[in-house]
């Protein structure tokens, strides 16, 4: 992160959660990125695969690590954001 943090949360979608906390879940959504035909952040549970993060927001949580980490860095690209994601090996 800008401020020097590093996020590495065990599950992807707790990380991605870390991430959109700071950086903002209505940015995000504003994007329109979508995995497949399912939108990354809702405002609403689409289905099974979606985690609460907050009191008013969704995160598509069943996807692979590889690809959240893409979508990070692209919504940091989109947001002129100093942001750079990779996938570190679980231990």
């Amino acid at each position: 992160m800008p401020d020097g943090k590093i996020i590495a949360e065990r599950a992807t979608y707790q990380s991605f959660i870390e991430f959109l906390d700071k950086v903002g879940y209505e940015r995000v959504a504003k994007l329109g990125l979508l995995f497949g035909k399912y939108p990354i952040v809702s405002s609403e549970p689409i289905n099974n695969r979606y985690k609460q993060a907050n009191a008013h927001w969704y995160v598509l949580a069943n996807w692979p690590t590889v690809k959240c980490a893409q979508y990070i860095n692209d919504i940091a690209d989109l947001l002129d954001l100093y942001i750079e994601c990779d996938v570190v090996p679980k231990d």
